[in-house]
């Protein structure tokens, strides 16, 4: 959140700058010129160092913080020495309800929507084939069993 109303606080004085604005000022008087000269949050001592440029503007341009989403309170890279896996604060839940082992499954009963499914047509639904009349073999383009016992 940032506060419109609070106080800037007031940079220090940068004598090294203002002699210089005050240089270029006089010369820009003797050559009818306008001189702005602009005010200097840090002092200044007329050498400009580029890593300490490029850390600030990455501390100023980087953005809000990401929040801790862990929780640890810990700096961003450190690793809690402890991880706790799994429920430690009951009621836990139990095992899955349901464990299906398709491995020990039957194969689909001739005919089925399952099988029409493996073989690539389409279901025929909960009404089945009312209304159809019957399906012969050669319809349902059923490989040979010979084939598959190959």
């Amino acid at each position: 959140m940032i506060d419109l109303l609070a106080d800037r606080p007031e940079p220090e004085l940068d004598e090294f700058a203002e002699q210089q604005c005050a240089r270029d000022a006089d010369a820009g008087k003797i050559a009818g010129e306008i001189v702005v000269c602009r005010e200097r949050t840090e002092p200044s001592d007329g050498y400009w160092s580029k890593e300490d440029f490029e850390r600030r503007y990455a501390e100023v341009s980087q953005g809000d913080k990401p929040a801790d989403v862990d929780g640890t309170g810990l700096p961003d890279g450190m690793v809690p020495l402890v991880t706790i896996k799994g429920c430690f604060i009951g009621p836990c839940p139990g095992e899955p309800a349901i464990l299906i082992d398709f491995d020990t499954l039957p194969d689909a009963p001739r005919g089925s929507d399952a099988d029409r499914i493996s073989n690539g047509l389409p279901p025929l639904g909960d009404e089945g084939d009312q209304g159809r009349g019957p399906i012969s073999e050669e319809e349902l383009v059923l490989p040979d069993v010979a084939e598959l016992s190959e």
